[in-house]
């Protein structure tokens, strides 16, 4: 099996275990993921699409249902404090989140830091999850619809003291990885402009 092009999207579905995987390009430590949305939508009712989670009428932000998890499906990205919900449901979990200054409809999604850098392997495995696809909870009623990003890693290498934002590339089994670029080298003071 032939891995992906270089620039090939990432996408995820709303159903079906259907995650994006993606892998880290080199050992590090992870400050945050970014996502940029290139096309398609997630669906948490056949009725209800956006690029990142769910929207009702009666929610005027909307509900973010995009996560970040290990190779083992747990739960990386985003942070316990932004989760809210009922946990009493039948999957027992908090599932949407919100974050400042993103809509479910947003078109990127940068991920709150996590609280220390998450070290990261070459080759290390990630998923791109719809959270009702993730953990198999209310996923029933939602439209076979389909989200492609790119993920991009905010690293930092400690011995170098600087901080790289490398796009992150898809790969078309857990086996198989594919290779990647950096976007650009960046300096502490023009980080906010680029990532």
């Amino acid at each position: 099996m032939k891995p992906h092009p270089e620039n090939s999207p990432i996408c995820f579905g709303s159903h079906g275990d259907k995650p994006g995987m993606f892998t880290t390009p080199s050992s590090g430590d992870v400050i945050t993921f970014k996502l940029i949305h290139l096309s398609g939508s997630v669906s948490c009712h056949v009725a209800h699409r956006s690029n990142w989670g769910c929207t009702f009428r009666t929610e005027s932000d909307g509900k973010m249902g995009t996560y970040i998890a290990d190779s083992e499906n747990n739960r990386l990205l985003p942070n316990n404090a932004e989760l809210f919900g009922q946990t009493g449901l039948s999957c027992g979990k908090q599932l949407y989140y919100s974050l400042p200054g993103h809509t479910p409809d947003s078109p990127e999604l940068l991920f709150d830091n996590f609280t220390t850098p998450l070290p990261v392997t070459a080759a290390q495995h990630f998923g791109v999850w719809f959270v009702e696809d993730l953990y198999n909870c209310y996923d029933e009623d939602n439209a076979s619809a389909e989200t492609c990003v790119h993920v991009y890693g905010l690293f930092v290498y400690a011995h170098q003291l600087t901080v790289l934002s490398i796009k992150l590339t898809t790969i078309v089994s857990l086996g198989c990885s594919v290779g990647f670029y950096t976007v650009s080298l960046l300096d502490f003071s023009r980080l906010q402009s680029h990532f």
